[in-house]
């Protein structure tokens, strides 16, 4: 039986990383996704999502919708210039592996929410006049899917360097701007920036445990 415990806690400290990776990054954004999903293919509506728009729009200006609309646009097709030159960054600094688990994280990323969003056909909010309007379907959102699959990448390339807390913070805080201001502009019910968030999460550590199977860890940043 202690033998069994050792081999037990030597293959625990071995792949923690990729356990705690499978565990708070597969898993539970897994469970909630799903529930999310099963509700809105059957029809069925969450109460919360209009009174928390509703309430969001309550502290609408003029000056704020345009902070937002900015906010929103670096989540959007602006940010594709930036994205390319990361990636060749990583490759010119010889991080090709680096370079590839990006590249495919922010390709995957728009490619599964586009396909999601033809399989749900969810309807946007129409809750009030969106300063800055969209149009296709809602669910889930495609901003916060792709933020947070960009912000769950430079987590994971730079947790075994010095810029580790720096990076969480700043990576947490723009993806949670970039889905606040999909429910701000009312373009986006919450549940939406919910499904995106996990489904984000979700693809890019999936993809990180399926890379890094039998290769070693990537580079910090």
């Amino acid at each position: 039986m202690n033998k069994s415990f050792d081999i037990l806690f030597f293959w625990a400290r071995q792949y923690y990383r990729q356990i705690t990776v499978l565990f708070f990054g597969v898993l539970l954004p897994l469970a909630l996704f799903g529930k999310l999903a099963d509700e809105i293919h059957e029809g069925d509506s969450f109460a919360w999502d209009n009174s928390v728009l509703n309430y969001i729009h309550q502290h609408a200006t003029p000056h704020r919708d345009s902070l937002i609309a900015v906010a929103t646009r670096t989540g959007g097709v602006l940010t594709v210039p930036i994205l390319i030159a990361i990636a060749f960054a990583f490759r010119f600094l010889q991080r090709t592996e680096n370079a590839l688990f990006f590249g495919l994280t922010v390709v995957g990323a728009y490619a599964l929410n586009l396909l999601a969003k033809v399989f749900f056909r969810r309807d946007r909010p129409a809750l009030w006049t969106s300063p800055a309007p969209e149009t296709g379907f809602s669910f889930p959102s495609g901003h916060s899917m792709v933020s947070m699959a960009i912000a769950t990448v430079f987590v994971i390339l730079a947790w075994n360097s010095k810029w580790r807390w720096p990076v969480l913070i700043i990576s947490s805080l723009s993806t949670f701007i970039v889905g606040f201001s999909r429910m701000y502009l009312g373009v986006h019910y919450p549940s939406d920036v919910l499904g995106g968030w996990s489904a984000g999460l979700i693809w890019a550590c999936g993809l990180y445990l399926i890379l890094q199977k039998g290769r070693k860890q990537p580079a910090p940043v």
